[in-house]
């Protein structure tokens, strides 16, 4: 028998036939046909040691190893393709052999020499370099250890750039992109391209153990980071990341890093990039060089292998893109407002103190609370000084006054006292005036709160049937509120004449100077008071004289019906709510014919939420507001301390978006 061994080896040293036929002693001819055979069944040296003379000839020359052979010779490279398909065993193929071999009456191979002959062929050919990674089993993942230098164009300043590797192990089908960081965002990213580069998705993720894939490893446990297992989700795949380390766990992944050092990093290090983009536009066109790069030991191409051997077998992609999310856990401060790293965003109000999950994509930024969504935001693509909150989660007050009626501060100063005390959004609701609503919705764009067009207005009928209107435009109500405010200076002069009665002295030049301008109300006449020391506060000047039964019994002003003020606030573009309903004095009966009427003529809300609400009468105005189509709202009446001392601004969580809507 020649020693098929000894002229491989030869070959492989590239030495003449006629040496190699001198040398094994053997003629030319049979020289010439074993290297044939040998090209013919991609069979190069080295060979492994345990392969014998014997083995080599039965593979290089079937025909004649058949002719003095009773059993059946089994199809290999059948046997190693169907291998590659998915549930297919040798079991399964052996069964499928002896049928074939029953049917032709021939004899078949017993099981055990069926997977013997197949290994020693596929050892022989080398062909468990490929078989031992089913075609679109697995993707194999991992960072370059080396990086690449990106250049300030400006000031030169070299910054890293980091390298991401992945590999199909069957045919070694290679993709590769640079990042300017391996965060999560980068890390899911560079997954969403690789998967579009290979034109499907692999059943497994292989990666190493860094924490964008794992949060723990060990024998007993393997937790999952969650944004990566939300992609694995996406696109139908799982995750099993390599052992610690076990770096052969990921061979080939490790094999096409230390290759693309060489044919990416190394080609490329005369190069200088200024950008990332640039910098992949480089390794795209040296990817596409090392993927088409013939293999040494066999026949083909990395590309060649993946069309020919791995792309019918990938999954199919989804129809669109997976958009990579990062998932955080954060605490709920005091101010309701979670960050995205760069701006902050608002929560609802009663989930302070609680933990949440945030998941932040490059659009968006949502939050879950117990794996419920409760809030999503338009994520801001620049640093914004502000957070960015929604009417729904604020903290609001929806009633206040300032000094353009009857409370004790300027707009501007109110605005501030109410940003200090967390409120977002605010309602200056002073009695039948607009006066002060410029000021101080300047103010309130100025330290970042957002106020609300609001007025207070009386209605005929009762004489605490108020309405208050909501986000209408100025104009609209600026006739009514002129003969208003006619109403209220002509007013002062009863008021003058009741104090005059009680044996009180004030003039309305005393109150008109202590005024100073702005609309008389009874604060003004109660610090006149105090000045004249009549009383020695102004809680003492309302409790004895200016919010008495008989005060509002003698004091009158001009007043409008509730249908007027609801339909001037609604031409006017607003929303209009029935104030403080227990102060009107009516029983649930009557108070409820009253909101139905209402309801039919344009009433958006009750102003179920406020200080001296009893909670039976809260609950019932709740139940009006369910029965009738209507909306909650609340504020704290606020006018200041020295006008009514037991109320203070209330930071309310109130449903506001209705405010808003058309």
């Amino acid at each position: 028998m020649p020693n098929y061994l000894e002229i491989l080896r030869l070959d492989s040293l590239n030495h003449s036939q006629r040496t190699i036929e001198s040398t094994v002693h053997c003629s030319r001819h049979t020289v010439r046909s074993v290297l044939q055979a040998a090209k013919e069944k991609q069979i190069a040296w080295p060979l492994d040691d345990d392969i014998t003379n014997a083995e080599l000839e039965e593979i290089l020359f079937p025909g004649k190893y058949k002719s003095g052979c009773r059993y059946v010779e089994p199809d290999y490279p059948y046997i190693h393709r169907e291998l590659a398909k998915p549930g297919v065993t040798m079991a399964l193929l052996w069964e499928e052999y002896c049928r074939k071999c029953h049917e032709a009456g021939e004899t078949p191979y017993m099981s055990t020499q069926f997977g013997d002959k197949y290994r020693r062929w596929a050892r022989v050919t080398k062909a468990t370099m490929r078989i031992q990674h089913k075609p679109g089993d697995a993707m194999q993942v991992d960072w370059a250890g080396d990086t690449l230098p990106v250049y300030d164009l400006v000031t030169g300043k070299q910054s890293p750039a980091y390298l991401f590797m992945a590999v199909l192990p069957c045919s070694c089908y290679t993709y590769a992109e640079v990042c300017e960081d391996m965060k999560t965002e980068n890390w899911l990213s560079c997954h969403v391209h690789a998967f579009q580069y290979f034109g499907g998705v692999t059943r497994l993720l292989i990666p190493d153990n860094c924490k964008t894939a794992t949060t723990a490893n060990t024998r007993y446990e393997t937790v999952l980071n969650r944004s990566y297992q939300e992609l694995a989700e996406y696109y139908g795949t799982a995750i099993v990341p390599a052992r610690v380390r076990k770096p052969q766990d990921k061979s080939a992944a490790e094999a096409s890093v230390r290759f693309a050092q060489t044919w990416i990093i190394a080609a490329l290090r005369e190069r200088k990039f200024f950008s990332i983009r640039e910098m992949n536009e480089a390794i795209a066109e040296k990817l596409e060089e090392l993927n088409n790069r013939p293999f040494q030991r066999m026949a083909g191409t990395r590309r060649s292998a993946w069309l020919e051997e791995e792309k019918p077998y990938i999954l199919p992609l989804p129809a669109v893109p997976f958009e990579a999310a990062v998932w955080s856990v954060a605490k709920v401060p005091n101010d309701y407002l979670v960050s995205d790293g760069r701006n902050k965003y608002s929560v609802p109000y009663n989930l302070i103190g609680e933990k949440v999950d945030i998941r932040v994509t490059k659009t968006a930024v949502e939050v879950f609370y117990h794996g419920s969504r409760v809030a999503s935001h338009r994520r801001l693509q620049a640093i914004q000084r502000e957070p960015l909150v929604k009417l729904e989660h604020m903290l609001a007050d929806l009633h206040t006054h300032s000094t353009a009626s009857d409370g004790q501060y300027s707009p501007a100063e109110l605005v501030k006292r109410a940003k200090n005390r967390g409120i977002q959004l605010l309602a200056l609701t002073d009695h039948d005036t607009v006066d002060g609503l410029s000021e101080a919705v300047q103010t309130g764009q100025a330290i970042g709160l957002r106020v609300l067009n609001g007025v207070e207005l009386g209605a005929a009928e009762y004489d605490h049937l108020h309405i208050l209107g909501y986000g209408f435009d100025s104009a609209g109500l600026a006739s009514l509120c002129r003969q208003l405010k006619c109403s209220r200076n002509d007013r002062k002069y009863q008021i003058i004449a009741f104090l005059q009665e009680k044996g009180l002295k004030v003039t309305a030049e005393e109150v008109e100077e202590i005024a100073g301008g702005d609309i008389i109300a009874r604060p003004h006449f109660a610090q006149a008071m105090v000045k004249r020391g009549y009383v020695n506060s102004n809680r003492e000047a309302f409790g004895r004289y200016l919010d008495t039964e008989e005060f509002h019994r003698k004091v009158k002003r001009f007043k409008v019906d509730a249908k007027t003020c609801v339909d001037t606030i609604k031409s006017a573009g607003g929303k209009a709510s029935l104030a403080h309903p227990y102060q009107i004095g009516l029983e649930d009966g009557p108070l409820e014919a009253l909101v139905q009427m209402l309801a039919r003529c344009g009433l958006d809300a009750i102003e179920c939420y406020y200080p001296r609400h009893t909670p039976q009468q809260e609950a019932f105005y709740l139940h009006l507001v369910e029965k009738y189509g209507l909306h909650a709202t609340g504020g704290s009446d606020y006018h200041g301390e020295l006008v009514k001392p037991d109320i203070q601004l209330a930071a309310l969580p109130l449903e506001t978006r209705w405010l808003t809507n058309p």
